[in-house]
């Protein structure tokens, strides 16, 4: 019940005493022990029970210093509940979920958004709420209209919020396993990109998985245990994003730390113990050789990009010391040895053998250190030649994908080599069929076998158009780009077919390319 100007003179000579310290518009009780104790001797009694001051505090001004009023009253409710007393935040919390299954999806995200600084030490209730959110939605979900009738804001806009409240919520050990596989959920659903959005859900897995000075490792093998089991999902593998992401978190040679200095922020790289941290990768390893080893070509493949980074190394930041070299040596040789293992077992699927060979023949062409040269040759020599996998490398292979150490000293050479390599693939691919319609059908597994490898065919057109250099095979895919049978596997090598007819002058080239502008596959 004080006027305005009592209030302003009070707050200038509690500043004045040293008691309030400003920070923009804002003031902070100083030092903050004080506060501390100010605010504990205002919400309990004597007895150590709460007495109805922070319901008070957050009734009167929870609408509009929501996150600031609970981060104060979590952190003392956090202590006091270790310390056997009554929990401050109990109305709270009940108020907070009733308000929570009431509003729309806008004031949802709003509230979420208040509660994320008290998430650490309100692991319970706020996960209480983010269960809520992902709970499955029935039909009518949609977009709704905020309180004021401007944000439209979907399910999506609310489930977008919780990342940052499950990266919160997983510094505590109890609830650590179910914000992981929370956020892991997520992340396999969350279309954006995660390097555009800080907030995403595999960019929070990331941070959480990364290594820090100040993060006990144990830490570290806990989100290295729980991804290793996420590779077991039915479902790990079928989209974009797999559990490996995290895992290559793990696999990280060396950290980077951000710290705030003053104004500035300072970003530094350091090394790792090898003996400190040696149990994760031991773990992370151990997830990889699973999927290099998996009946799923798409898991398998993902196992070796996995190891692949590990056996290409990385440019450091840091200068590495003796110790480090040391064990990267080491752990590339034994990624080299798990890979030897997978060849040495047999029944190598197609794309995995494209994958490891396109992968090992790059390092032989980069590579500078001679006695990890020979063991990646040796490794090499154990994928089974085969017609089919040099048709399927080169069908793989982009134009600009040079494996020779010879590319380094002229770049045109060997591109040229490249074009005639592929030239001699596609004739010997030919070779291997006694009919055209066979080699077509080949050609269609080619295409799914690289989307079941999630492999990138960069060479396909090329490919294809050194294919239809022979009149026959020409004659059949432009058939039935007319007719409409063209296989949609096939859809991508139309432009190579109308390009070939265009150049030699087919009077079919307009009926085939009118054909293939009205398939609604090959649109």
């Amino acid at each position: 019940k004080w006027e305005n100007f009592e209030v302003s003179q009070c707050v200038d000579e509690l500043e004045s005493s040293g008691l309030l310290i400003r920070s923009g518009r804002n003031y902070r009780i100083a030092p903050d022990m004080f506060a501390d104790f100010l605010l504990e001797q205002a919400s309990l009694s004597r007895t150590g029970t709460p007495n109805g001051y922070a319901d008070a505090a957050y009734h009167n001004f929870g609408n509009e210093y929501l996150a600031n009023l609970l981060q104060n009253l979590a952190e003392l409710d956090f202590r006091t509940v270790e310390q056997g007393e009554a929990s401050l935040l109990t109305n709270v919390w009940k108020d907070l979920r009733l308000k929570f299954e009431k509003t729309s999806n806008y004031e949802k995200t709003q509230l979420l958004k208040g509660i994320e600084s008290a998430a650490f030490y309100q692991p319970g209730p706020v996960m209480e709420l983010v269960r809520l959110v992902m709970q499955p939605s029935s039909p009518d979900d949609g977009a709704d209209v905020g309180s004021d009738d401007i944000y439209h804001y979907s399910q999506q806009h609310v489930l977008n919020t919780l990342p940052m409240l499950l990266r919160a919520i997983a510094y505590q050990p109890g609830y650590r396993d179910e914000s992981v596989r929370r956020l892991w959920e997520l992340a396999k659903h969350d279309s954006r990109p995660p390097n555009s959005y800080p907030e995403h859900a595999l960019r929070v897995l990331k941070r959480l998985a990364a290594y820090s000075r100040y993060k006990p490792v144990q830490f570290n093998l806990e989100i290295a245990e729980i991804a290793r089991s996420l590779c077991s999902e039915p479902d790990a593998f079928k989209l974009d994003r797999t559990p490996l992401d995290i895992v290559d978190e793990l696999l990280k040679r060396e950290g980077e730390e951000q710290e705030s200095v003053g104004r500035t922020i300072v970003l530094t790289r350091f090394g790792f113990n090898y003996k400190v941290i040696a149990p994760v990768r031991k773990v992370c390893l151990e997830a990889v050789e699973e999927c290099l080893n998996s009946n799923d070509v798409r898991k398998a493949c993902r196992g070796f990009r996995s190891l692949s980074t590990l056996i290409h190394g990385f440019l450091a930041a840091h200068p590495l010391n003796d110790e480090e070299k040391q064990w990267h040596s080491e752990e590339r040789v034994m990624c080299l040895s798990l890979l030897a293992g997978r060849l040495a077992a047999g029944n190598v699927p197609l794309p995995l053998a494209q994958e490891i060979k396109a992968g090992l023949e790059r390092f032989l062409g980069l590579g500078q250190n001679k006695e990890m040269n020979e063991r990646v040759g040796a490794v090499l020599s154990m994928v089974p030649s085969a017609p089919s996998l040099d048709a399927l490398d080169e069908f793989c292979r982009g134009p600009w994908d040079i494996r020779e150490l010879a590319s380094t000293a002229d770049i045109e050479k060997a591109t040229e080599h490249n074009r005639l390599r592929g030239r001699a693939a596609a004739t010997a691919f030919r070779n291997q069929f006694a009919t055209v319609n066979d080699c077509i059908a080949e050609l269609a597994r080619f295409y799914a076998w690289a989307c079941d490898g999630k492999i990138n065919p960069k060479g396909a057109n090329e490919f294809v158009g050194d294919l239809c250099e022979e009149s026959d095979f020409l004659k059949n895919l432009a058939a039935m780009l007319r007719d409409g049978t063209y296989t949609p596997e096939l859809a991508a090598t139309a432009q190579s077919v109308l390009v070939t007819l265009r150049r030699q002058g087919s009077p079919d080239y307009r009926i085939t390319a009118l054909a293939a502008a009205k398939s609604q596959d090959l649109n």
